[in-house]
């Protein structure tokens, strides 16, 4: 079956993270919908990616997160083509879906992303 990436088609899914960054979702969630978190992760976290130079990954098995972590499982929604784009870079980087989100909320944890967004610029002229 073909998906349209541009469909806002939704089908459920379950990420895995760990028990110490759990609130970090959950807290997400207080000013998006469960839906949104994966693409808004995603825009702030993507060009990081990119702006670190991690390497395209030649592993043969997929990396998962390490064990002793008490993993909770979150059931969502999120949009078909947010869920496609985060598997194409797990996948390029040799890494599973959720040991990727989890990296993003820990990402999120440090305000990484804080650092590149652009400033806000005013219209404003003074003399």
């Amino acid at each position: 079956e073909i998906i349209d990436l541009e469909d806002e088609n939704q089908t459920g899914s379950a990420i895995l993270v760990p028990e110490n960054l759990e609130n970090v979702y959950r807290g997400l969630c207080k000013t998006r919908t469960r839906s949104e978190v994966l693409g808004y992760l995603l825009g702030r976290y993507k060009n990081f990616l990119l702006f670190a130079q991690i390497s395209i990954s030649s592993r043969v098995k997929t990396k998962y997160q390490n064990k002793g972590q008490n993993l909770k499982r979150i059931c969502f929604h999120p949009k078909n083509r947010d869920w496609i784009e985060l598997g194409i870079i797990a996948s390029a980087l040799g890494c599973s879906r959720t040991f990727l989100v989890s990296y993003f909320l820990k990402l999120e944890t440090l305000g990484i992303a804080d650092f590149f967004e652009k400033p806000a610029v005013k219209n404003e002229v003074s003399y």
